[in-house]
């Protein structure tokens, strides 16, 4: 599941639209406090998110979730109107894994999504094939 925080309507719904057709699971939260919500009820794969939302700056939802345990190692890019090298630096050293400036093309957008499950699926440790002996794990 991928979340897409975006307090703009129409831009939160073309945009899952195009993930949902490109046959990636996507809800969209028009704000923090949403965002929060969905969080508690399903830990997403990756997150969408924009910087100048009402309720809470783009960046410190970053910072939240990259504090978060449940949270920390979930790819986040950054989908945003503030399109300076500054704002992207700010974001990327701030935890972001991609930036990508409005406008932007969906055909990308989607891909460059792709790019990010992708990565973080090579990382991601199945349970079930770790093998535990006493306080030894592999």
């Amino acid at each position: 599941m991928v979340y897409y925080v975006e307090d703009d309507t129409n831009m939160r719904e073309l945009t899952v639209y195009a993930l949902t057709q490109a046959s990636i699971e996507a809800k969209g939260c028009a704000s923090d406090a949403e965002f929060r919500r969905a969080c508690r009820e399903r830990v997403p794969s990756a997150v969408l998110l924009d910087i100048m939302l009402p309720d809470t700056d783009g960046l410190a939802i970053l910072a939240r979730i990259r504090g978060t345990r449940e949270l920390c190692d979930v790819p986040v890019m950054m989908l945003t109107a503030k399109d300076t090298e500054l704002d992207a630096v700010r974001a990327l050293d701030g935890g972001a894994d991609d930036y990508l400036a409005k406008p932007f093309g969906m055909m990308e957008m989607v891909s460059r999504v792709r790019a990010l499950l992708r990565r973080s699926a090579r990382g991601a440790v199945d349970v079930a094939e770790c093998l535990t002996v006493g306080v030894l794990e592999l």
